[in-house]
């Protein structure tokens, strides 16, 4: 969030007239409005507006829907509210799934049913967060095609985190680096 100051006068700067929406759950947006207000943006000259869409913090909603794609919300457990995301490419027939910081839980079940990607935080098997093992679970009951772990424990080798992964999920799995592409 703190980079959103700088996104907006970016967009600005390049003349940007087309409303933005920003989605989010309503605490989200109060602190994203808070930190934007130092920036006093709304009296910039040639402003483009901003919509601020509030999202389910119960269930799971469809916040875009286009011929092209679908992206979809759920609430999911972390130490503050947050939300996982789920974005289907509907003409290549490919959906991945962000499960953000959280711990295994309802949303995050029904976000990553039959993806072919999930991105999975791994931090470790503590309150907000989720460990390799749990990981590989969530995967494996969600028939997910691939799994690659981010925001996982660097102090683990890579072999120790794929590890405990293989033995709840035997699809392909891999650690989130710096500049990872995915087909």
């Amino acid at each position: 969030m703190g980079a959103l100051p700088l996104l907006l006068m970016d967009m600005w700067l390049n003349k940007r007239q087309t409303t933005l929406k920003i989605y989010g759950l309503a605490y989200t947006l109060e602190k994203a409005k808070t930190l934007l207000a130092i920036y006093n943006w709304e009296s910039w000259q040639g402003m483009f507006p901003v919509d601020f869409l509030t999202v389910s913090a119960e269930t799971k909603q469809e916040i875009i829907h286009a011929k092209e794609l679908s992206i979809s919300v759920a609430p999911v457990k972390h130490l503050v509210p947050t939300v996982g995301v789920r974005i289907s490419f509907v003409e290549i027939h490919k959906t991945f799934v962000y499960s953000c910081d959280t711990e295994p839980c309802k949303g995050l079940d029904q976000l990553a049913t039959g993806a072919d990607l999930l991105i999975q935080e791994a931090a470790g098997p503590a309150k907000g967060h989720t460990s390799p093992e749990e990981a590989g679970d969530i995967a494996n009951k969600a028939g997910v095609k691939e799994l690659v772990l981010i925001h996982y424990d660097a102090g683990r080798t890579e072999a120790d985190l794929l590890s405990r992964v293989s033995s709840k999920f035997t699809g392909k799995v891999s650690l989130a680096k710096d500049l990872l592409f995915f087909e």
